[in-house]
């Protein structure tokens, strides 16, 4: 899939972010030395682009490490179904993440299907205004009705956790970096509305991110997105950067029995 970058200014500073949600194939077939690259261009960018945070989705392998100065936090392999794997990625020279298990939390979003990491954080920095954030990475289920691509009850369990961990830490500040499976007709607030997040959605562009199996065939498959519920001096977008378009590196491409 495409890998988002994004750049969110506000009153309470700066914070760079990427999603990037690459094949399960990538590092299970290991063609053409996928995830030794996959995880390279991860980590490079995580240098280049100075990120507080990223969702990194499918590094399945457990040798996977981020560079010095970041932090990973990953779900385990087998926890959901088609062994789905997520991790959150944090820069641990500005962030130090809350020790408590009410302010950490990870699991799947319906039922077995849908892998999410929840973290509480504290800010290292003290010229920041804002004194904590909370992270959510992780990966929408597929919508089970078609075509609304709108069917959000599977947060419903996610909003009670999110609320909870809200509550213990005192930490209103959100950002949701996901794997949405949802159109470009589904606006960003509506997922924080779902989550009863308070403030205004601000979000990535929704830039068309799914999948280069159609060479990214669709303007509509915005999946991929970051949504925030603070910042950005009442715009409701962030800056945005798409860092794999087509074509992409032909070391992503997995083939098999000609699929």
């Amino acid at each position: 899939g495409g890998c988002l970058q994004s750049r969110l200014i506000s009153g309470e500073g700066v914070l760079n972010m990427l999603q990037w949600k690459t094949s399960w194939e990538c590092f299970d077939w290991n063609q053409n030395h996928c995830a030794d690259n996959a995880a390279a261009l991860a980590n490079d960018w995580l240098v280049q682009y100075d990120i507080d945070f990223a969702n990194l989705m499918q590094f399945r392998s457990e040798d996977f490490t981020p560079p010095t100065g970041w932090v990973g936090l990953s779900t385990e392999r087998d926890a959901c179904e088609g062994e789905d794997k997520t991790t959150l990625v944090f820069n641990d020279q500005r962030w130090s993440k809350l020790e408590s298990p009410a302010a950490h939390s990870t699991g799947c979003l319906d039922g077995q299907v849908g892998p999410y990491v929840l973290q509480a954080f504290k800010s290292k920095d003290s010229s920041r205004n804002v004194s904590g954030i909370i992270a959510i990475c992780a990966q929408f289920p597929v919508p089970k009705q078609r075509p609304s691509m709108d069917d959000l009850p599977i947060l419903i369990g996610l909003n009670r956790t999110l609320a909870a961990i809200m509550n213990a830490t005192g930490i209103s500040n959100v950002v949701i970096l996901a794997d949405t499976n949802r159109k470009n007709t589904l606006p960003s607030d509506r997922i924080t509305k779902v989550l009863h997040l308070p403030g205004r959605a601000v979000s990535t562009r929704l830039l068309r991110s799914c999948c280069s199996v159609n060479n990214f065939a669709s303007s509509a498959f915005a999946y991929d997105r970051i949504i925030a519920n603070f910042g950005a001096g009442g715009n409701p977008l962030m800056e945005t950067k798409m860092l794999l378009e087509d074509p992409i590196p032909t070391w992503l491409y997995q083939e098999r029995d000609g699929v």
